[in-house]
């Protein structure tokens, strides 16, 4: 049984303030390895990672963007 929701990690930027269609994905992580049994949930990212980091976690910023881009 499953105690806390379970899935992928997706992290988006957009301009400030953004514009329609603005979000761009900078980063995803999903499941990185498959259950024991048929029917297992496997580990993903959101409950192994952001649960052992408090809900933290860094992201590197692409380089090369401007200051408010």
């Amino acid at each position: 049984m499953l105690t806390s929701p379970s899935g992928p990690i997706l992290v988006y930027l957009s301009p400030d303030p953004p514009a329609e269609n603005s979000f761009v994905k900078i980063f995803e992580k999903g499941k990185y390895e498959e259950g024991a049994e048929p029917h297992a949930p496997g580990k993903w990212a959101i409950t192994s990672e952001l649960k052992a980091n408090n809900g933290l976690m860094n992201v590197r910023i692409p380089a090369g963007l401007k200051a408010g881009q």
